[in-house]
């Protein structure tokens, strides 16, 4: 294959021990380059030192088309010399090199010099005697380039420390090759072209052979000629009849490229060793099985074939691998490390490479066990699981379903609530006003049957509306201790004229001593009513109610009301507390319930820590129903524990508000007065009745939603306002708040009149700033008591002077005395006569009354309730809406005139004052002198 030589220097050449580098000229001329001794030109035997390269270390010799000598000189960066010996300048323009540490030059067919050094490379141009800008790879800028030479097609090979990189001058790309793409060592001592276009290569392991058609290297190493492996850098050739020659320390190798033949490989290949954490594992060469928890493990292969086992090299891949990938193993490296492969079948190919001829293919099937979950029977247990899941979620779906509808039946019952409250407002009061007259007695027994059922109606909605709270969290309870005897027994007493009417026999029993339990008087009544009305409703004329109170046997209060009716039927018992369950049997008396009283029995009694159930009577026919009450307070939260004087202040409150009838007593009569009331309601009837209530007292305006409200009451300033809170356009909340946002409105007392009792509305509304709140149907007494409240309230607070509140022909002037008086009358006469000046401001208003800035603006902020900078600014608005309403100015003119420099800001600012645009307040008025 290859042949091996050793040479030595013509001893009569001066310094020739120490030649590392050696140039022919084309006049017969040698130079030769030395290892610290500088360099010498030799003329057949005789040879002349240059004197001025003495103790410099030349590296390289190349000579370009002038015949032009250039240096490499080691740690001096380059030299150049003419074809006699004489030194010329080396480059202009500032023709840097980027490190002084030259390696190898390399003069290309188009005349440049190629510079490699221990940075990279550099190219130099000898015709413009400057530095070519070429685009270096990232990679070759820091690298150590040892060779360098152009293939027949003009691309540049560059040999580097960092392996083989391949340089297109058309595309001005680089192309980098290594040790993953088969070179067989990195570091690169020389390169050249052979006849057929291919790349050889010597670097610090062996020889590669670059088959540029498909990118396949084969690589030698040792044997077969080649004395060693390791080659040096730098020196390398090709004689003119192809014979290539690469240099290492023991000579150099030369040889034919078209005399080497690869042999056949006739060696086997065998699976030698299997390696887990270190133990051998016995295997048939064939098949291996191994645990998921041993997927890294080593295999061991032969050849069988001991001699020059450091040049074969092993390569491998799986058959789910691209077809074309080999990985490679360094040469002489016989054991192939597999890290977690992944568990399941696979087919591994292996093949061993000697100096470029391969072994046949070995196939090995390897079979890693998965882990337990991942195994089929846990398959089995994930899908079984899975339909589980699957069968929960449906099941949750459709109680989601249920929950869903059964909150769209309560939703239905809330809106109807809200729908049935106006009508039993226009029934209530009129009913109300008409039992405090004098009826003779059978007028009166008709009033008082139509009242009862408005009650009865109007207890329906609000066990609706309790049920609701409940279940929103917003019903908070509050316990006393009640003698729970007297307490039901007044209950009782409330059905006698029923009982009396059907001829019932009803019955309490309660213990001798007082029986003291823990309960919130205003909802515990609801549970004993609702038991109570339940068994009247199912019992015959002429039947028994028993109400026995007494104490357990378990220290509970038991509180039991039975009947003699017709019983339930076994099936329906565990469902008689569900909402809106009703049982197939008619009652004896009334119509049929809805399925709302019981349940909310139930909720009630489980708020106050107890429990109720429903038997059928063993001793008789008839029904029972039992609640059992814990004794104490222990099971009750702390925070809602109160003293008995609690509900005694409620049931006053309650009869101060008008919540308890007032039996007699007349409603209080009311002087006409000139206050303005704007009612807000969609409900035509509802106007229509307030209007006639409230009418003769108070100028009452109409309105039926929010947004016609608005603009009717920034025209009309009332001094008060009711407005629902469920309307179309714009609803009472969003009402409020723009009312309240207005510095022109915002004094105006708003009462909110609604169905919409649920806490959360009650907090909205009064974070709004609503000044009052009431919930249909309500008492005609106590909303005309609120509404004269409201009106005097107001009327006792300062800040009419504000602005926000015209003070022209009102009827109600504020009246200023004593210091505040003669401060506001001096700060008006200031802001009359300049309010058309732009610059007057609150320092010079400051300044015209001798008042500090900061006094003012205290004093001011006293009196009005705002700052000085908004009362100056409401009064300009004043002004500018007297102006407006004449029509016979533009609103330029009016902006200027009332001290305003923009027109666009003015317009801004009487549109946030007055709601309107100036335009469309001066056609509105110009409209209304029209007509």
């Amino acid at each position: 294959f290859f042949m091996h030589a050793r040479a030595r220097g013509r001893q009569s050449l001066a310094d020739s021990n120490n030649i590392i580098a050696y140039q022919e000229t084309q006049a017969n001329q040698i130079w030769l380059g030395t290892y610290g001794r500088g360099a010498s030109l030799a003329k057949g035997e005789a040879a002349q030192r240059i004197d001025s390269l003495k103790g410099k270390r030349i590296k390289d010799f190349a000579i370009d088309k002038k015949g032009t000598i250039y240096m490499a000189v080691f740690d001096h960066g380059m030299l150049a010399y003419s074809a006699t010996g004489e030194p010329v300048p080396f480059g202009r323009n500032n023709a840097r090199l980027h490190n002084r540490y030259p390696n190898q030059l390399f003069i290309d067919s188009k005349g440049w010099l190629w510079i490699g050094h221990y940075n990279g490379i550099d190219v130099y141009d000898p015709q413009t005697e400057q530095m070519v800008d070429i685009p270096v790879d990232s990679i070759l800028r820091p690298t150590h380039t040892f060779a360098i030479t152009e293939s027949s097609d003009g691309l540049i090979w560059v040999g580097t420390n960092k392996g083989l990189f391949c340089y297109d001058r058309q595309k001005k790309q680089w192309q980098h090759l290594d040790k993953d793409n088969g070179l067989c060592n990195e570091i690169i001592c020389g390169i050249v072209e052979d006849k057929k276009g291919d790349m050889w290569i010597s670097t610090y392991h062996g020889l590669s052979h670059l088959l540029r058609k498909n990118g396949r290297f084969i690589n030698y190493y040792k044997g077969n000629g080649l004395e060693t492996s390791t080659y040096s850098r730098g020196i390398y050739g090709k004689t003119p009849n192809g014979m290539i020659y690469f240099g290492n320390d023991r000579g150099f190798t030369y040889f034919y490229p078209e005399k080497i033949s690869n042999m056949g490989f006739d060696k086997g290949l065998l699976l030698t060793g299997l390696f887990v954490a270190g133990r051998e594992i016995g295997t048939d060469g064939e098949h291996i099985l191994l645990d998921y928890q041993d997927n890294t493990f080593t295999l061991r292969f032969s050849t069988m074939d001991y001699r020059e086992t450091g040049n074969i090299q092993y390569e491998y891949r799986f058959n789910d691998e691209d077809k074309g990938v080999w990985h490679h193993l360094p040469a002489g490296t016989s054991d192939m490390i597999l890290s977690h492969l992944r568990f399941g079948s696979h087919l591994l190919q292996v093949r061993a490479q000697d100096n470029g001829v391969y072994s046949p293919v070995k196939q090995i099937y390897i079979d890693i066990t998965p882990p337990w979950y991942r195994s089929w029977w846990a398959y089995v247990i994930y899908a079984l699981f899975g339909t589980i899941a699957i069968v929960m979620i449906y099941l949750n779906i459709h109680h989601k379903q249920m929950a869903d509808l059964n909150e769209e039946k309560i939703r239905f019952f809330v809106d109807i609530s809200h729908e049935l409250r106006s009508p039993l407002t226009l029934i209530k009061s009129p009913l109300d006003k008409l039992l405090q007259g004098a009826h003779n007695p059978t007028d009166t027994r008709a009033l008082r049957n139509m009242k009862r059922n408005t009650d009865r109606m109007l207890t329906l909605i609000n066990q609706i509306l309790s049920i609701r709270k409940i279940e929103k969290g917003q019903m908070k309870l509050h316990f006393t201790e009640t003698d729970l005897g007297e307490f039901v027994e007044d209950i009782c007493h409330d059905f006698d004229y029923l009982t009396e009417s059907r001829k019932i026999n009803l019955t309490f029993t309660k213990p001798d001593a007082p029986l003291m339990v823990w309960v919130d008087r205003d909802h515990f009544d609801k549970v004993v009513t609702n038991l109570i009305s339940n068994a009247i409703k199912y019992v015959q004329d002429g039947g028994e109610i028993r109400v026995n109170l007494k104490k357990s046997n378990n220290n509970q209060a038991e509180l039991t009301v039975s009947d003699n009716g017709a019983g339930i039927d076994e099936v329906h018992l565990q469902k008689v507390f569900d909402r809106f369950y009703q049982t197939s049997a008619r009652p004896s008396a009334g119509q049929m319930g809805y399925g709302i009283g019981l349940n909310l029995t139930q909720k009630l009694t489980r708020l106050h820590g107890g429990t109720v159930s429903a038997h059928n009577r063993t001793d008789s026919q008839g029904s029972e129903f039992v609640v059992q009450l814990p004794l104490g307070n222990s099971h009750l939260p702390q925070a809602q524990l109160v003293d008995s004087s609690f509900f005694a202040e409620t049931t006053d409150k309650k009869l101060k508000q008008g919540g308890i009838s007032y039996g007699g007593i007349s409603r209080k009569v009311r002087a006409r007065t000139n206050y303005r009331i704007a009612i807000v309601d969609d409900d035509e009837e509802i106007c229509t009745f307030l209007k006639t209530e409230l009418g003769e007292t108070y100028t009452i305006e109409i309105y039926h939603n929010g947004k016609e409200a608005l603009a009717g009451i920034v025209e009309t300033i009332p001094d008060l306002i009711i407005s629902d809170i469920v309307m179309p356009e714009m609803d009472g909340l969003a009402l409020l708040k723009r009312i309240k946002a207005s510095t022109k409105l915002n004094h105006i007392p708003v009462i909110l009149l609604t169905t919409k009792n649920e806490h959360i509305s009650l907090i909205k509304g009064l974070e709004e700033g609503a000044d009052a709140y009431m919930d249909k149907p309500f008492n005609l007494e106590e909303l005309d008591a609120r509404i004269a409240g409201l009106i005097a309230n107001r009327l006792r607070v300062k800040g009419k002077f504000s602005g926000a509140q015209e003070q022209v022909d009102t009827v109600r002037q504020i009246e200023l005395k004593g210091i505040n008086e003669e401060l506001m009358q001096r700060i008006m006469k200031v802001v009359n006569e300049r309010i058309d000046d732009s610059d007057f401001n609150v320092e010079a208003l400051s300044d015209a009354i001798g008042v500090s800035r900061s006094q003012l603006h205290r004093r001011v902020k006293d009196i009005t309730g705002i700052s000085v900078g908004e009362f100056i600014r409401n009064l300009r608005l004043q002004q500018a809406a007297h102006l407006l309403e004449k029509g016979d100015t533009s609103i330029a003119q009016v902006t200027y005139a009332t001290g305003f420099t923009n027109p666009t800001h003015f317009s801004t600012a009487f549109k946030k004052y007055y709601g309107v645009s100036p335009s469309e307040y001066m056609n509105r008025h110009n409209n209304e002198t029209n007509k």
